[in-house]
C-alpha cells in the first residue's frame, strides 16, 4: 500500500540522535532453517511477532549473539557487557520469550466492539463432553478481574446447551432509567433509577468480559480461561472515570465530557447496592461534596468550645473527617451517568476506591493528644492518622498558624491547636504537660525550624501523567487520537487491505522491494514500505496454517460478529478473508473455538490488521535505531538496564526508551492487550521502571489502530542525548563504587555515594507544576540526569539514578511510587539481595538527622511512613526479612527498654550523637523515658528525636 506523503517511519527517524545510523547489516532476526521461518512453541504470545528488519539488509539474515533479553527473573540482566551492534527488538522479543511461558492466569481473544444491546453468542461445541456440566462453560462479567472478591462482579450471562451449541445470551444485568430531564433537581430521587434485572439486553454497563472456562470439545476445565471483551452501543456516549487524590488528601473523581449532556449522576455501589452520592454539572466531583461527607463536618464538642474561646472562627472550616463516604462504605466504587435531553447515556466504568484506600487519611487518631515535655522539640513532629480502610499513616504536624491556650505563662500545662499538614481538616488538640508555656514559647521557633525541615524534602506538586483512554471506542477522545494518528502516518485503518487468497498468509504484508539498497543513515522513502518480511509460499510450512471448517470445530472462543455492521469501519464483503485469527491445521485441533458463523461483514479488528502491523513494523525500524544508538554512543548494553517481565512490556519499554509517539499494541501479537485498560496500566508501570524515557505528559488511544499515542513533556532530541550521559555515568558509578561488591556492599555502596555527592532540589519541589511549559532545570530534577549528571534533584531522580546504577552493577532494583506522609507522590526503591526484596529510600537517608533511616528496610518498618500505590505498581516485590536493615546488620538494633539505654550509652560515650533502631514493642514513651533517665545519670542531652522508629540523641 503506497503511503500518503509524510510515514511514521520518517517522522520517528527525524528524532533520532545522529543523521544516520551506520551499517545494519547482521541484526537480529529469526533463525533460517532449510528457508523456513522457525517458529515459536506454540500457544506462546509471541508466536506471531513480526520480525522487523532494516529495508537495506541482506536477504540473508544471521542469528544475533548479542544479549536480547533480561537474565533474571525479574526482567534484570546479569551481562554487564556494554553495548554494539544493531538491535531488533522484536526477534528480541521473540527469542528471549519464544520458549517461556509467560505468566498470566487468563488468554484473551479478540474484542468485539459494538455488538447491539440484545446480541446472543453462539458456539459450537462436542455436546456429549458436556452432559452434566453446562450452566458455567461460559460467563459474562463485569469486570476483567472477574476472581476478585473486591471487585464489583456480576455474571450477567445465562449459559445452556441447545442443538449441539452453547448459547450465552443476557440474564441478570445493571440497567440505569431515564430520568425525565425537567425533573432532575438537587431533590430528586434516583436510588431507584440503577437496578439490577433480567430484561433481554446486556444492559447499561458499557464493556463486558464473556469468559470460557471449559474445552468445548473435551469438556475439561481449561487452566487459562479465554477471556472475549465486548462493548456494548448506546445512543448516548457514556464517560470515563478515573480516580485521583488531590493536594490536600481528598478523594475525587473526574471523568470525560459527554458532549451535549445537562447533568452527571455520581453513583456509589456498595455490595450491590447503587447510592446517588453526588448530582453536578461539572466533571469532577470530590469527596467533601458527597452526600454522607456533607454530614461529617462536625466539632467534637470540647474542641469547638476551647477554639471559639481562643478567637477561632468556627463557623467555617469545620471538618475533623475527611472522605467519609469511604470510610463510612468500605470497598466502594464509584461509577457516572451522563443526562442528555432527558435520556440517560451508559453507565461508565466502574472505579474500585480500594486502590487508593491505604492514601486517604479519614481522621486524627487521637484529637485530644496528651504529652509530656522536657525540650521543646519533645513536641511531637507526626501525628497518626485513621485512613478509610482503618489502617494507620503518618502525617507530619503543622504548627504554623498555631492556636495556643494558657492559664498563665508560667503555666506547666498548655495547650496547642495545630493542623495537619497536606490536609483540610480543622485544628486538633496537644495538651503540653512539663514545660512553662513561657520556656516554650521562648524557643518555639524550633518547632517550625524542623517542621520546614522535614517538608522541605517532601514531594510539591504531582508530576502527573494525564491518561485519557476510553473505556469503548467511539468516545469523541479516542476519535482525535485516531485522526492524530492518521494525519501523522497515512496509514487509513477504514481502507482493507487486499484482498488475499485463504492459501497466502495475511498477517505479512508483501514488502516493494527497493531498486537500490538504502545508503546508511538515509531515512527511508515514504513510498517504499519497510520493516516487512517476504511472506512464505504455502508450500513452506510457516507458524500460519491452513484454517479449519466449520464442521471441524476447535476450541477457543472466536464470538460471532454481530449480524449488524458496527459504525466504526467499511466492512469487507464475506468472500474476501481477513487476517483476524491465526488458522489452524484441521489435522492438529488446538484449544480454541471458532464457532459458526454467517456471513456477515469483518469486524472492525480484521480490516485494520494490515495497517496496524504495518504501523508496528515501520516504529520497530525507528525504535531499533534509536536504541542502537543510544547503546553505541553509552557504551551500555540497553538489556542491561531494561525492565520489562513479559513479551508487552518489553515492547511497551523499548518503544519508550527510544521516544516513540506511538506504542502498536495488535492483537495478533499481544493477545493480551485486548485488555486496553490493563495495557495503559502497563505503560504507567514500565515509564515508571525504564526512567530513561524521560517525562510523559499524556497518553492516549485508538481502538482502530489499537494503538498509543504518547506525548512527551521534554524534546526529544535533548531526552536522547541525556540518556546517552545518564547511561554513561550510571555504568561509571557502578564500575567506581560497586565493582567487585557483593549485593548488600553494592547497594550501601551505592546509596552512601548518592547521598555524598549529590544535594535535594528543594526549588524544584516549589515550583508550580505545568506540563505545557516545564522548565528544563525541572524536568532534570525530576529524571536520573539530574543526580547522575548534576548531583541535584528530587526524589524521582534519587531513585531512577538508583535504578540505572544499581543495573549497571549487576543489582535487581525496581522503582516504587507512592506516598510519604500523606503528602503526595514520592518515588524510592525495592533492591533485591539474596533473593530478598528491601526498600531503599535514597532521598531520605541523606539525612543529618538520621543517615541510612530508610535503607533495606521491611514492609512493616515502612508502614505508615512510605505507603505505595497500588495503582501504580504491578508486580509483588514484597520485603519480609530485616536482616539486611542498616542499624541490624550494624548491631544497632534493640528490642528491650534496657537493651535501648545502654546502646545509646555505648555511643554517646564515644560520639556527640547516638542512632538505634527500635523493636516495634519499643514506644515514643519508652524513649522519652529512657532520655530522662539518661539526662538525670549526667549525660548532657540536647536534643531527642524519634524517628522511623530510630531514637536519636545528641550531646
Amino acid at each position: 500500500m503506497k503511503k500518503q506523503a509524510t510515514s511514521v517511519l520518517a517522522f520517528l527517524l527525524g528524532i533520532s540522535l545522529v543523521t544516520g545510523c551506520g551499517n545494519q547489516n547482521g541484526g537480529d532476526t529469526l533463525t533460517q532453517t532449510n528457508g523456513d521461518v522457525k517458529s515459536a512453541q506454540p500457544n506462546t504470545v509471541v508466536s506471531n511477532l513480526i520480525e522487523s528488519t532494516n529495508p537495506s539488509e541482506n536477504a540473508e539474515s544471521t542469528e544475533s549473539d548479542g544479549n536480547n533479553g533480561n537474565a533474571s527473573g525479574n526482567g534484570i540482566a546479569s551481562d554487564s557487557a556494554g553495548g554494539s551492534g544493531t538491535i531488533n527488538v522484536l526477534a528480541n522479543i521473540k527469542n528471549k520469550y519464544a520458549s517461556a511461558a509467560v505468566d498470566s492466569p487468563n488468554e484473551f481473544n479478540e474484542p468485539i466492539y459494538n455488538l447491539a444491546n440484545d446480541y446472543v453468542f453462539t458456539f459450537d461445541c462436542n455436546a456429549d463432553a458436556f452432559s452434566s456440566v453446562h450452566d458455567n462453560v461460559f460467563g459474562v462479567y463485569t469486570t476483567i478481574d472477574f476472581e476478585n472478591p473486591d471487585k464489583y462482579i456480576r455474571n450477567c450471562a445465562s449459559c445452556y446447551l441447545e442443538n449441539g451449541k452453547f448459547i450465552v445470551e443476557p440474564a441478570t444485568v445493571d440497567n440505569f432509567y431515564d430520568i425525565p430531564e425537567s425533573t432532575l433537581t438537587a431533590d430528586t430521587d434516583t436510588y431507584g433509577a440503577w437496578k439490577t434485572e433480567s430484561d433481554g439486553t446486556w444492559g447499561g454497563l458499557n464493556k463486558l468480559y464473556l469468559v470460557q472456562k471449559y474445552d468445548l470439545q473435551t469438556g475439561e476445565k481449561l487452566a487459562k480461561p479465554i477471556i472475549t471483551p465486548f462493548s456494548i452501543h448506546h445512543d448516548i456516549e457514556s464517560t470515563t472515570v478515573k480516580q485521583k487524590i488531590d493536594s490536600n488528601n481528598n478523594y475525587y473523581l473526574e471523568w470525560t465530557p459527554v458532549n451535549g449532556a445537562s447533568a452527571y449522576l455520581v453513583y456509589q455501589i456498595n455490595d450491590d447496592a447503587f447510592h446517588l452520592v453526588s448530582k453536578t454539572t461539572d466533571t469532577k466531583t470530590s469527596s467533601d461534596n458527597f452526600m454522607g461527607q456533607l454530614h461529617s463536618n462536625m466539632w467534637s464538642e470540647i474542641v469547638n468550645k476551647e477554639l471559639q474561646e481562643n478567637g477561632y472562627d468556627t463557623t467555617t472550616s469545620e471538618k475533623i473527617t475527611m472522605n467519609a463516604d469511604l470510610h463510612n462504605h468500605k470497598n466502594s466504587k464509584f461509577a457516572v451517568v451522563a443526562v442528555k435531553n432527558g435520556q440517560t447515556s451508559g453507565i461508565s466504568n466502574i472505579v474500585d476506591s480500594n486502590e487508593l484506600a491505604d492514601l486517604l487519611p479519614y481522621q486524627v487518631a487521637d484529637n485530644n493528644m496528651e504529652i509530656t515535655i522536657n525540650t521543646v522539640t519533645d513536641i511531637p513532629a507526626y501525628v497518626n492518622m485513621t485512613t478509610v480502610n482503618d489502617k494507620t499513616m503518618q502525617m507530619v504536624i503543622n504548627y504554623h498558624g498555631c492556636t495556643a491556650k494558657f492559664e498563665d505563662e508560667s503555666s506547666t500545662t498548655f495547650y496547642l491547636y495545630p493542623t495537619v499538614y497536606r490536609t483540610d481538616l480543622s485544628p486538633f488538640r496537644i495538651t503540653v504537660h512539663g514545660m512553662s508555656y513561657d520556656d516554650f514559647k521562648a524557643t518555639c521557633d524550633q518547632v517550625g525550624e524542623r517542621q520546614d525541615k522535614i517538608t522541605s524534602k517532601m514531594p510539591g506538586e504531582n508530576v502527573e501523567t494525564n491518561v485519557n483512554v476510553p473505556n469503548v471506542p467511539g468516545q469523541e477522545e479516542e476519535t482525535s487520537t485516531t485522526q492524530k494518528i492518521e494525519e501523522n502516518t497515512g496509514v487509513d485503518p477504514t481502507t482493507p487491505s487486499e484482498p488475499t487468497t485463504p492459501e497466502e498468509p495475511t498477517n505479512q504484508v508483501e514488502p516493494t522491494d527497493p531498486e537500490e539498497p538504502q545508503e546508511p543513515g538515509e531515512f527511508v522513502s515514504p513510498e517504499e514500505p519497510t520493516n516487512q518480511v517476504e511472506p512464505t509460499t504455502p508450500e513452506e510450512p510457516t507458524d500460519q496454517v491452513e484454517p479449519t471448517t466449520p464442521e471441524e470445530p476447535t476450541n477457543q472462543v472466536e464470538p460471532t460478529t454481530p449480524e449488524e455492521p458496527t459504525n466504526q469501519v467499511e466492512p469487507t464483503t464475506p468472500e474476501e478473508p481477513t487476517n483476524q485469527v491465526e488458522p489452524t491445521t484441521p489435522e492438529e485441533p488446538t484449544n480454541q473455538v471458532e464457532p459458526s458463523t454467517p456471513e456477515e461483514p469483518a469486524t472492525p479488528s480484521q480490516v485494520t490488521t494490515n495497517s496496524t502491523n504495518e504501523l508496528m513494523n515501520e516504529v520497530a525500524y525507528a525504535v531499533n535505531t534509536n536504541l542502537t544508538m543510544l547503546q553505541d554512543q553509552s557504551g551500555v548494553s540497553i538489556d542491561q538496564v531494561l525492565f520489562a517481565q513479559s513479551p508487552l512490556e518489553e515492547w511497551i519499554a523499548y518503544c519508550l526508551i527510544a521516544r516513540s509517539e506511538y506504542i502498536p499494541v495488535p492483537y495478533s501479537e499481544f493477545p493480551e492487550g485486548a485488555d486496553v485498560e490493563g495495557t495503559a496500566s502497563k505503560i504507567l508501570s514500565m515509564y515508571r521502571q525504564n526512567p530513561t524515557s524521560g517525562v510523559i505528559s499524556d497518553i492516549k488511544y485508538s481502538y482502530d489502530y489499537e494503538t498509543f499515542l504518547i506525548e512527551y513533556a521534554d524534546d526529544t532530541n535533548d531526552r536522547l542525548s541525556k540518556s546517552v550521559e545518564e547511561l554513561k555515568k550510571a555504568m561509571e558509578v557502578a564500575n567506581t563504587v560497586a565493582y567487585g561488591l557483593g549485593e548488600y556492599d553494592s547497594i550501601v555502596a551505592l546509596n552512601d555515594y548518592f547521598c555524598a555527592n549529590a544535594s535535594y532540589d528543594e526549588s524544584s519541589m516549589s515550583t508550580e507544576v505545568d506540563m505545557n511549559s516545564l522548565t528544563q532545570s525541572f524536568i532534570d530534577a525530576h529524571t536520573p540526569y539530574g543526580i547522575l549528571c548534576n548531583n541535584y534533584g528530587v526524589c524521582e531522580s534519587y531513585s531512577e539514578a538508583m535504578a540505572l546504577a544499581g543495573r549497571c552493577a549487576g543489582l535487581n532494583v525496581i522503582i516504587e511510587t507512592g506516598d510519604l506522609y500523606g503528602a503526595g507522590g514520592h518515588e524510592w526503591n525495592r533492591v533485591s539481595i539474596d533473593g530478598n526484596w528491601c526498600i531503599l529510600d535514597i532521598t531520605n537517608n541523606d539525612s543529618e538527622l538520621v543517615p541510612n533511616g530508610l535503607c533495606n528496610i521491611t514492609d512493616s518498618m515502612a508502614t505508615e511512613l512510605l505507603i505505595p500505590d497500588k495503582q501504580a505498581f504491578l508486580f509483588d516485590a514484597s520485603a519480609f526479612t530485616d536482616s539486611y536493615e542498616y542499624y541490624h546488620v550494624k548491631g544497632d538494633y534493640v528490642e528491650s527498654v534496657t537493651d535501648l539505654a545502654n546502646k545509646l550509652k555505648e555511643q554517646l560515650n564515644s560520639d556527640n550523637v547516638a542512632h538505634v533502631r527500635c523493636g516495634q514493642g519499643i514506644s515514643e514513651e519508652d524513649v522519652t523515658s529512657v532520655c530522662q533517665q539518661l539526662y538525670n545519670e549526667g549525660y548532657n542531652i540536647n536534643e531527642g528525636y524519634f524517628v522511623y522508629n530510630i531514637a536519636v540523641l545528641s550531646k
